[in-house]
């Protein structure tokens, strides 16, 4: 068997380090409060000191994290937990044991030795997928990253295989929650029912050819749930897609002649034809009041709503389309109607709200959209 060379060995020694010392204070002072816990607690360590004022840690925090979305802090902490999980995994088995965290990883990660065999077979198998020979790079060349590379593929495999076993055996409680995003029908098209049980808002760019995939699901699932389930539009045009961003602006045109989701669904059920021309000529079919039409899409008079969709999306971490909210779980990607039906009933069933007073809520018929007066 091969030990773990010494970079492999250890990830954070450091932090190990910090673990055993803290599990050894708790483990060893039985007598309350400790002592020095006032004194501890009014020493705020300083990164930096401008003409004697401080600059302290804390408030350094404070900024770094203020600059952090949610969805990107979650992932930061889920991270951060993941790791230290895994390391107080380890040092408990590394008790256990009566090694030390290291040398316990090193134990179970043994890896056997890469042969000559294993390397040849590597490159053959890799060779043309990488292009070695046309870069003159022969196998004797590459024969010690080669082996390198695999033996560290071995070993993160073991490692893997020693953290599943250590938390199958553990009892893990993660407490942090996803965030759940704060969003609002405002100014957004929707379709449904005023009072709808679930609401799902749908961040999509119209050159996107998933979101085209999803938004026929969409239409489907708006017949199939009526007056339950309220279907929020969110432009987020890609920076990549040249056509999405004009797109968006017929749309929104067609928006304030209150015919939204007829030219929405005109974009997503055709062939995409996504040129200025197209998109005019598609407003003509639609009957919209051409001379507005025309105007609205030359000034980018709705740019200001897009934009503001746009940066909504950005602060969600969301770099992608198309992505669904439903009642705040987020959904990527043209999924089934399974999936969707699921996640809609499961919402549905859980909202339970009472019954609308004055009989049967506003219902807003197919095709519609509901467009708030403008000041």
């Amino acid at each position: 068997m091969k030990s773990a060379t010494p970079e492999r060995r250890s990830r954070r020694p450091a932090a190990w380090a910090a673990l055993v010392a803290l599990m050894l204070c708790t483990a060893t002072w039985s007598g309350g409060i400790h002592p020095d816990a006032e004194a501890l607690a009014t020493v705020e360590p300083a990164f930096a000191i401008v003409n004697g004022h401080p600059i302290t840690r804390r408030q350094v925090d404070d900024e770094v994290l203020s600059t952090v979305n949610p969805p990107e802090l979650y992932d930061l902490r889920t991270k951060a937990i993941n790791e230290m999980v895994d390391d107080y995994l380890i040092i408990q088995a590394a008790r256990s044991a009566g090694l030390d965290p290291d040398e316990y990883v090193a134990r179970e990660t043994a890896i056997y030795p890469v042969t000559e065999e294993d390397a040849r077979r590597y490159y053959d198998q890799h060779m043309m997928a990488l292009n070695f020979e046309s870069h003159g790079q022969s196998f004797q060349e590459l024969r010690g990253a080669i082996i390198a590379g695999i033996e560290q593929e071995r070993w993160r495999e073991r490692r893997d295989v020693m953290i599943a076993g250590l938390r199958g055996e553990g009892a893990i409680s993660v407490l942090l929650r996803a965030p759940t995003p704060k969003l609002a029908v405002g100014n957004h098209p929707w379709t449904g029912a005023k009072d709808a049980r679930v609401t799902v808002f749908e961040f999509s760019d119209y050159q996107c050819p998933f979101c085209r995939i999803a938004a026929r699901l969409v239409k489907k699932l708006r017949g199939k749930y009526g007056d339950r389930v309220k279907f929020v539009f969110v432009d987020f045009p890609l920076g990549f897609h040249p056509q999405a961003m004009d797109a968006a602006r017929a749309a929104r045109c067609a928006f304030d002649q209150g015919k939204y989701w007829q030219y929405h669904d005109a974009i997503f059920d055709g062939p995409m034809k996504l040129a200025p021309a197209d998109l005019r000529a598609t407003a003509a079919q639609l009957g919209l009041n051409v001379r507005k039409f025309n105007a609205c899409f030359a000034h980018h008079a709705d740019d200001a709503a897009i934009q503001a969709d746009m940066a909504q999306g950005q602060a969600l971490g969301l770099t992608g389309t198309p992505v669904f909210f439903i009642e705040g779980q987020e959904l990527q990607g043209a999924q089934s109607e399974a999936k969707f039906s699921q996640l809609l009933d499961r919402a549905i069933a859980a909202s339970n709200p009472p019954a609308p007073a004055g009989g049967a809520a506003h219902k807003v018929a197919s095709g519609a959209a509901v467009k708030p007066a403008k000041s």
